[in-house]
């Protein structure tokens, strides 16, 4: 877990302060539920970065590959040759770095699972709006508190199945972009 990740566990992240926007009221959530939903948030940003980055690592690797073979061949062309033969070194260095460690393959991985924590955001938001309207008042209040409770529940299996995901797509595509992010289970 990278220390974006971790600041997003421990809710230091300055992003996140207003980070669902003025429409959620803070007593109408409920300070435990906004707590989870803030962290799936941070979650959901922290994986859009590592997908813009996995993007961008992608077409600057491709860019400099064929910039060397494309300027090897204007060097070789002019007589160049020693210039020629150190960027088609650089060239073949990059092709074998990116046959090797391919860059930028993760980036689907961590749009989906930004797609997913942003659904189980508002999974979150509409469930408890249902508990709320189901357990009105403080009639409702021991009612309210056990769906929480299975609310919660709910949210830690949805949280782990997608860790599990990034996990495993991460470690087999041989990347460790470290947004695998919070878990939390029992």
């Amino acid at each position: 877990m990278t220390r974006a990740s971790l600041k997003v566990v421990n809710g230091e992240d300055p992003e996140l302060v207003d980070a669902l926007g003025p429409e959620i009221d803070e007593k109408e959530l409920g300070p435990l539920v906004l707590k989870h939903v803030r962290q799936i948030d941070g979650w959901a940003k922290v994986n859009e970065r590592a997908a813009l980055f996995d993007r961008f690592l992608f077409w600057i690797t491709k860019f400099l590959v064929l910039a060397g073979a494309g300027g090897t061949s204007a060097l070789a062309m002019y007589d160049f040759n020693e210039f020629a033969t150190v960027a088609a070194l650089v060239s073949a260095v990059l092709t074998t770095v990116e046959t090797v460690r391919p860059r930028g393959i993760l980036y689907r991985v961590h749009i989906h699972a930004a797609i997913e924590l942003r659904a189980l955001e508002q999974w979150t938001l509409t469930r408890w709006d249902q508990i709320r309207l189901l357990n009105p008042g403080n009639r409702g209040a021991s009612a309210r508190a056990q769906a929480v409770v299975e609310l919660l529940e709910d949210m830690s299996k949805r949280r782990k199945a997608i860790a599990d995901t990034l996990a495993q797509a991460e470690a087999y595509l041989g990347g460790g972009g470290g947004s695998i992010g919070p878990i939390t289970t029992k």
